[in-house]
């Protein structure tokens, strides 16, 4: 009794610290006309219901190095920008280990938009976490404000699946990327064929290995894995894409294209929690997650037509309508590779080859995300300025980046490596548009 007693005072206590602090420096430091803010970063939790307890986020309010032992990687800084209706844009930049506080002008509704960057020698998959909360600002008033952070950005990891390895790159320009395979991976030689990579909310990393029912879950971007060994989780067939709910904690991993059309759901330890057949749906090449509703978009064919469906994984449907792609303007075979919702689109890398000679018309479409465009949706097939359909072959989004898509652009049926290339574009008109070509360093999805 006298044990529940103490730890009922302990909250109490810390609650009037809090109290004693904000008081006091509403009292002498808070300049006429402002409020000072408080921003509590609420990471990523390891699981849903591992989210910090009352006690720790008040520690988190008055350990300056609360962060550091609670983030998901090591930040090199923090950024913090206030919007209002009446005020100016205001921005800031803070060490990633101290209280985050700060005068606003007073008035109601600030917008708290928060970026949390990894440092650059930290070898998470993650690039930064985002999140943004608004709070009402009373003048002379000290506001708690929760910021619940989300990944936002990740670092680029390209598979290689002929080549046997995951590439990491620094940016598309990076003189010296760090390819990994079994070795680093297994840590002995093992098959190894990755197909489909994606991150969950604290930017780990899982990986599809082809070669067998696998699904390799690593921790750092250099393939290694605590204990030294990877953490291998099992499906009950050989696997092909993967998506991440990070909402929810969940992985959707589907079979290979040419191995049927399951759809497993998985927890992030691996304990299966479902396997079903997806109706009227073969030959899934690749998936994205609406973080909102939990519906998984797939690449695939839908009754042989190549489309991409709205599926959900609950009550096990297809959403209507369906978008089926239309054919490209040569007399190509139609292949809808892969699918990546940005900004509140959805963009679909479509991979129209013609076997002979081997050419290709490949794109990429956006759709908006209820998959019905007014008309003939914006299209992506060359750079802009140069002719069209020039795009060899759209297959695999590498990466999340909210303001890029980045794809392998590779033709299949050529027989030639060095003449493919990774792609990067800031939006479907093909601004900002960036090419790395590979010079011996890709086999990507098929080599002669």
């Amino acid at each position: 009794m006298k044990r529940a007693l103490r730890l009922a005072i302990i909250p109490i206590a810390l609650a009037g610290m809090i109290l004693t602090f904000s008081c006091s420096d509403s009292e002498h430091r808070i300049p006429f006309g402002y409020a000072r803010a408080v921003i509590n970063l609420n990471l990523p939790p390891e699981t849903p219901d591992a989210q910090a307890g009352l006690i720790e986020k008040i520690r988190r309010l008055l350990v300056p190095d609360a962060l550091a032992q609670t983030a998901p990687a090591a930040f090199s800084s923090i950024t913090v920008r206030v919007t209002g209706p009446d005020i100016a844009l205001i921005e800031k930049s803070f060490a990633p280990y101290a209280t985050i506080s700060l005068g606003v002008p007073a008035g109601a509704l600030r917008i708290f938009d928060v970026t949390a960057y990894v440092a650059p020698g930290d070898m998470s998959g993650a690039a930064s976490f985002h999140g943004t909360a608004s709070a009402n600002c009373p003048a002379g008033a000290t506001v708690n404000v929760p910021v619940v952070m989300a990944l936002s950005e990740t670092r680029l990891l390209v598979p290689d699946t002929v080549g046997n390895k995951i590439v990491y790159l620094r940016g598309l320009d990076d003189p010296t990327p760090l390819p990994f395979g079994d070795g680093a991976i297994y840590g002995t030689a093992m098959p190894f064929a990755p197909y489909d990579i994606d991150y969950d909310a604290m930017g780990r990393i899982y990986v599809t290995n082809t070669w067998d029912s696998h699904i390799v879950k690593l921790h750092a971007i250099n393939g290694s894995i605590p204990g030294g060994t990877a953490e291998t989780l099992f499906a009950p067939w050989s696997t092909g894409a993967i998506a991440v709910d990070r909402t929810r904690s969940l992985l959707h991993v589907t079979s290979i294209p040419d191995a049927g059309h399951d759809l497993v759901t998985m927890d992030l330890q691996g304990n299966l929690l479902d396997d079903q057949g997806l109706p009227d749906i073969s030959f899934v090449r690749g998936m994205d997650v609406d973080p909102v509703t939990g519906h998984l978009y797939i690449a695939c064919s839908h009754q042989t037509a190549p489309a991409v469906v709205r599926y959900d994984p609950v009550s096990n449907a297809i959403l209507f309508p369906v978008f089926i792609i239309p054919a490209g303007p040569l007399d190509t075979t139609t292949r809808p590779w892969d699918v990546a919702i940005r900004g509140g689109n959805l963009y679909v890398a479509v991979y129209d080859h013609h076997a002979s000679p081997p050419q290709s018309s490949g794109r990429v479409i956006e759709l908006p995300m209820g998959l019905d465009p007014a008309g003939p949706p914006p299209t992506l097939t060359h750079r802009p300025g140069e002719p069209a359909n020039t795009l060899m072959g759209p297959h695999r989004f590498v990466a999340i980046q909210p303001e890029r898509l980045t794809f392998i652009d590779e033709i299949e049926e050529d027989g030639i490596n060095s003449n493919e290339r990774i792609l990067s574009v800031a939006g479907i008109s093909g601004s900002g548009w960036i090419s790395r070509p590979n010079p011996g360093i890709f086999s990507f999805f098929s080599s002669c």
